[in-house]
């Protein structure tokens, strides 16, 4: 019921599509997502749940395909390779922030590209082993300054999650050692191993209680709505004033596209991301629809880069 429903919705959409000859965007071979983190994390659980949307939107099959490493970095260069297939679009995370900082070559690849949308956005929150002890905030911030020798874990080096505790590191002025993997879930897995002491994470990794991990505070301005974070404070009302970090997603199509191709498939996510199943499933993974314009893509990218400019430079990031 959904589908046709949704397919009734979009019949506009895609009559548009096809009166504007837009082969990117019809057709019977597989739009493909593209994103640099493996099965599991919050950037995976939002494509997938998209996919099957979008492909009601677009009357074309949409699949999700995984190419984790370097941060993101070579999903980003499968699609914004010179003659890539144009069916790719990146599925990025807020980690193209750090790329846009450097001016490095990626840097300058990820400028090709042409924002389509920022798709949804995530707190994070810090969460520590449970058999470290801690069991708040002045618990954590009493045993960071005492143990220099203390490891976080992250997704990747200048992901989110890492210029995440990074800050919260640097603000509380101690040490600590920087575990990077490839994705979340992975680093998850080894703090409820012991392998690691903390980590900022996405909130959708903690939904199912895990008796190994104790959620010491949420990472946004406000305390959190969520079921499962109602009661936690906030790093900057527990720690340090002013402390502001959350995840998002975005979406970018090749460089070939050009505006009517981009605004269509603006016009597609829009949709997408309009239903009411798509906001209840994505919300059950603690995750905010945001839907917005190609510029807002652009505005993110620029203040966050500027952030992480400050942080590596404050924390000596690598």
């Amino acid at each position: 019921m959904m589908a046709a429903s949704l397919g009734l919705a979009s019949s506009g959409l895609i009559s548009r599509v096809q009166a504007l000859e837009l082969p990117m965007l019809t057709g019977n071979a597989p739009l493909r997502l593209v994103l640099g983190f493996p099965p599991g994390g919050a950037v995976d659980t939002v494509a997938r749940i998209l996919a099957p949307n979008l492909s009601a939107a677009l009357s074309r099959p949409v699949v999700v395909e995984n190419m984790p490493g370097a941060n993101g970095v070579l999903a980003l260069r499968r699609v914004a390779e010179p003659g890539g297939d144009p069916s790719r679009l990146y599925f990025a995370t807020s980690s193209v922030a750090e790329v846009a900082s450097t001016g490095s070559a990626d840097s300058k690849l990820l400028a090709t590209l042409r924002p389509v949308t920022v798709t949804s956005t995530l707190p994070m929150v810090l969460v520590v082993r449970s058999s470290l002890g801690v069991k708040d905030a002045a618990g954590f911030m009493a045993r960071l300054k005492s143990s220099p020798e203390m490891t976080y874990g992250s997704a990747g080096v200048g992901n989110g999650t890492h210029l995440c505790a990074a800050d919260l590191v640097e603000r509380l002025s101690a040490k600590a050692t920087h575990i990077p993997y490839q994705g979340s879930h992975p680093a998850m897995l080894d703090l409820a191993g012991g392998h690691i002491d903390f980590a900022t994470v996405g909130a959708s990794a903690l939904i199912a209680p895990n008796p190994r991990l104790t959620p010491i505070a949420v990472t946004t301005a406000a305390r959190s709505s969520l079921e499962h974070l109602k009661d936690l404070p906030t790093v900057s009302e527990s720690m340090t004033p002013g402390f502001e970090h959350s995840l998002w997603q975005s979406v970018f199509a090749p460089p070939s596209w050009d505006a009517a191709q981009v605004n269509a498939l603006h016009a597609a996510f829009r949709m997408a991301l309009s239903q009411d199943s798509v906001r209840q499933a994505l919300s059950k993974f603690s995750t905010e629809v945001v839907a917005s314009s190609p510029a807002v893509v652009s505005q993110w990218i620029a203040r966050e880069a500027n952030l992480h400019k400050r942080i590596n430079s404050a924390s000596k990031v690598a």
